[in-house]
């Protein structure tokens, strides 16, 4: 069997050190004459600021952040979310009925079931096995609290229904 070919090698180069200009630079264009500067909320005559003075003003309707803030309380792309809104609230989509409760309760009921029947089943075999036989005592009270911890971690704190 023949050696199969070399494979030709592959040109070598310098990564490029400059960027491909694709768009021409343009100058940012000018600031607007038109446009005030904002001069922030009005201070009260006494110079001191209040709580009261400022929701004075926002029940005047005053803005918040000063006179160049009523210009863009509306375009275009607040009346599209507004009619966004409109049509979501048509549809529905932000009211709330009685929430199902059922599952937790369920869950809970399961718990309580569990819990009693294994701590009354490894409290009476601890009781009968007494201080006395150190082994059955041990394991009951051992298991007692294994499956209550195991049991109030599932039902309490791990939040999943892969069981259900």
């Amino acid at each position: 069997m023949p050696d199969e070919p070399e494979t030709p090698r592959r040109p070598l180069r310098f990564k490029p050190t400059e960027f491909e200009v694709v768009n021409e630079r343009t100058s940012p264009p000018a600031p607007q004459v038109d446009a005030r500067p904002d001069p922030g909320p009005e201070t009260p005559e006494s110079g001191k600021v209040d709580l009261r003075d400022i929701l004075q003003d926002a029940v005047r309707g005053v803005p918040v952040t000063g006179v160049n803030r009523e210009r863009d309380r509306d375009n275009e792309v607040r009346g599209v979310m507004r009619a966004d809104q409109a049509r979501q609230e048509k549809a529905g989509l932000f009211e709330t009925g009685p929430l199902d409760d059922s599952k937790r309760r369920r869950q809970l009921r399961h718990y309580w079931i569990l819990m009693g029947a294994l701590n009354l089943t490894g409290g009476t075999v601890a009781v009968r096995a007494g201080p006395g036989n150190p082994l059955p005592f041990t394991l009951a009270i051992a298991a007692m609290g294994a499956f209550s911890s195991i049991l109030t971690w599932r039902t309490f704190f791990l939040r999943t229904y892969y069981d259900e």
